[in-house]
């Protein structure tokens, strides 16, 4: 991490006056790059200090669909390294093209802290050339992590500076979509009762429900729901 110890990148960051100031404080601890990211229904707001034409390459061929750090994000994960979801999320080939990308691009390891206000989401995003560190710094300076995601939160909510990056809708088809309804709008029926209200069997429910997670790039249809409630409805529509 250099030689900045934890109190002190705290009180850095505690003390920044704008972006820049942190972004410095970061650099000053051996940390090169940052991306902070608002979502809105139909876009990204984004503010960043990642290598030029990251987010192209990233976004332009989907990588984020299947992304291991990309679904832990959609799944509400807290606080944690990109070693983390990729142990838990990344063992198919989607995810593993997704991590080719990052790497390509000079990070190799990172740690995503949430943050945000009321309903609006917000991650900041921290990436390393190297293994190993996210883990590291999470365990030794979750006090400066959140504070850096508060600070950033501060200066960037209502920024005008924000590139907004399109994003892609969620596909479900409309079978999908009419199961994911039930279960949200009709939490006390049984499966079977889901399934005869559907008109299919409760093996085609159980079916779709995986189907379901899949799209949402989780691992349970309770997942999928979950994600799907908090995220406004012309995402997954």
């Amino acid at each position: 991490m250099g030689s900045k110890g934890a109190s002190g990148l705290l009180a850095e960051v505690a003390a920044a006056h704008d972006v820049e100031a942190l972004h410095h404080a970061l650099l000053a601890s051996g940390i090169p790059f940052l991306f902070w990211q608002r979502y809105e229904p139909d876009t990204v707001a984004t503010w960043d200090r990642f290598p030029a034409g990251f987010f192209a390459h990233y976004y332009g061929t989907d990588a984020d669909q299947e992304c291991a750090v990309a679904q832990a994000v959609r799944a509400n994960w807290q606080l944690f390294a990109f070693d983390q979801a990729r142990a838990a999320l990344g063992a198919g080939g989607g995810a593993k093209a997704a991590e080719r990308v990052w790497r390509a691009f000079g990070v190799a390891d990172g740690l995503v802290v949430p943050g945000g206000l009321a309903t609006t989401r917000t991650i900041t995003v921290l990436g390393f050339p190297r293994d190993g560190r996210a883990r590291a710094m999470i365990a030794g300076q979750a006090a400066a992590l959140r504070c850096l995601a508060s600070q950033l939160d501060r200066f960037l909510m209502d920024s005008d500076i924000l590139v907004r990056i399109p994003r892609q809708l969620i596909p479900l088809s409309d079978a999908m979509r009419d199961v994911l309804r039930i279960q949200i709008e009709h939490p006390g029926l049984t499966a079977e009762e889901q399934a005869n209200a559907l008109g299919i069997s409760p093996r085609m429910l159980e079916k779709r429900h995986k189907q379901i997670a899949k799209r949402f790039g989780v691992s349970s249809f309770a997942g999928a729901v979950a994600v799907a409630v908090r995220t406004p409805a012309a995402y997954w529509r």
